[in-house]
């Protein structure tokens, strides 16, 4: 497959589970119609594209699932992904999403911010994540100062790059 393909739901399962043969694969194709029915994972075919037509995804879709799947693995709730998928799909085609899918780079992460009233804050950065900002709110007089309505409590850290690399594209 090339880099304009796309997949269906049993080829991105099938990449992503390493098999067809195993309960993985079942459970990730699963989650795969889940996520896409949840509005989580958005396919290039578009989200209903008709009676006896499959759901096709493009090779972005393909690593947004490999970080669901990530993410879905610890624990991380439908609401949070929800705030990712409408974020993730603008670091599509930038320049840090194509270090993350070569690994040639420093680490690209993806950390999630939570606060005490379910808010997530998801960002994407290069070489260290954003899970200090935990402790520095309290401590960063210019947060204060511009009124930054999250106090976060807790944080979710997963390395793109690694995650990437089990992503392999036949």
């Amino acid at each position: 497959m090339g880099m304009s393909d796309l997949y269906s739901v049993k080829e991105m399962a099938r990449i992503l589970a390493d098999s067809d043969e195993s309960e993985e694969y079942r459970r990730v194709y699963r989650q795969i119609r889940y996520w896409t029915e949840k509005d989580n994972l958005p396919p290039d075919s578009g989200p209903n594209p008709g009676t006896g037509v499959s759901l096709e995804y493009d090779e972005d879709s393909l690593y947004h699932a490999a970080i669901l799947q990530e993410l879905s693995n610890i624990g991380v709730a439908q609401p949070a992904l929800m705030v990712l998928a409408s974020q993730l799909t603008d670091v599509y085609g930038t320049k840090v999403w194509a270090n993350a899918k070569s690994g040639k780079k420093d680490p690209v992460y993806l950390t999630g911010l939570f606060g005490p009233s379910g808010n997530v804050d998801w960002r994407v950065s290069v070489g260290a994540s954003h899970a200090a900002e935990i402790d520095n709110y309290p401590k960063n007089p210019e947060l204060q100062k511009r009124g930054n309505p999250f106090l976060y409590t807790s944080a979710v850290v997963i390395n793109l790059t690694n995650t990437f690399k089990r992503v392999k594209i036949i």
